[in-house]
Order: structure tokens, then sequence, then C-alpha cells
């Protein structure tokens, strides 16, 4: 296999519509870990389940982020591949800066300013995975319904920046003891 039907066949199999069984199964299995990382973020907050289960929420969170991590750079690397995309460094900058590409960044990065000792804390940050659940979005992407809800999404997304923007005010706010 040559570097670019390698690149090629990643970049198929992180679109469920291209990579047929196999990309829809790679799909699913993220969807889950987004799924099962969502359910363990609300249960670190119950503190007798934190206490008692401290290392499988850590180990989790290693495993979860080396897994996101993987696939976010393997997405910025192939993202290539698709026509619109196809310049080299400009293309990858591009792809990278796509709001969902952005929201897989933020939801590792607290990960990896946490280990390399930056003291602030972003574990509100986690909660961005939510947003990845939108990917299932993809899999109706030819649904009328779909395609009305993200023009309404795209009509008024400067209020609901504004509604986030102080959600997240009042999420910070309430997280200081």
């Amino acid at each position: 296999m040559t570097y670019r039907s390698y690149r090629r066949r990643v970049y198929e199999l992180f679109e469920p519509r291209l990579g047929g069984r196999a990309g829809r199964r790679v799909d699913w299995a993220i969807l889950i870990l987004i799924a099962v990382n969502v359910t363990a973020v609300m249960l670190e907050t119950v503190d007798p389940v934190f206490e008692r289960f401290a290392e499988a929420f850590n180990w989790l969170e290693i495993v979860s982020v080396a897994i996101f991590t993987v696939e976010y750079v393997a997405r910025v690397w192939s993202a290539v591949e698709a026509p619109e995309y196809s310049a080299p460094i400009r293309g990858r900058f591009r792809f990278a800066l796509k709001f969902l590409v952005v929201i897989d960044l933020l939801a590792i990065l607290p990960f990896y300013l946490a280990a390399m000792g930056i003291g602030l804390d972003l574990r509100f940050l986690r909660a961005l995975r939510l947003v990845r659940l939108f990917r299932m979005l993809k899999l109706a992407r030819y649904s009328d319904a779909m395609e009305k809800f993200v023009e309404v999404l795209k009509d008024r997304r400067e209020k609901l920046v504004i509604a986030f923007s102080a959600n997240l005010v009042l999420l910070m706010v309430g997280l200081r003891k």
C-alpha cells in the first residue's frame, strides 16, 4: 500500500459514507466512547462515586484522550484527500478550523495542558465532548429535516454563540466555591 492510498483509506475510514461498513463501525465506536466519557464526567461530580472509582476514571481519561488524539491527528492528516482541502498545509489548516474539528481539539486540550503542568482548571472544556455527539447528524445528512435544522442553526448562530457564552460564564461562576 502506498503512502497516498493509505492516507486515502484513513480519510474514507473517518467518512462513514465513503468508508463503508468499517467507516460506520469506527464512527459508532467513537460515538460510544463519547457517550461513555460524558457519563463518566457526570459521575465524577458525585463525590462518593468519584472517590471509589478515581483510578478507573483516570484510566478512562488516558485511554479516551489517546483514542481521540489519534482520531484528531488522522482526520487532519488525511483531510487533504478531500478536494476542498487538497493544499497540503493550507488545506489541513482550513480543515482544522472547522467548527467540529475545533471542538475535537478542545475536548482533548485540557488533558495535555494538565500533563504539561499548566495549572488551569479546564475540566469544563471536557463537557464539549457533548458537541461531538452531533457527528451522528452526519449519518442523516441527506434528510430534509436535518437540512432545515442546519439552516436554522446557521441563521441563528450569533444568538446561539451569545447564549452559549452566557451559559459558559454561568458554569464557570457556578464551579467556583
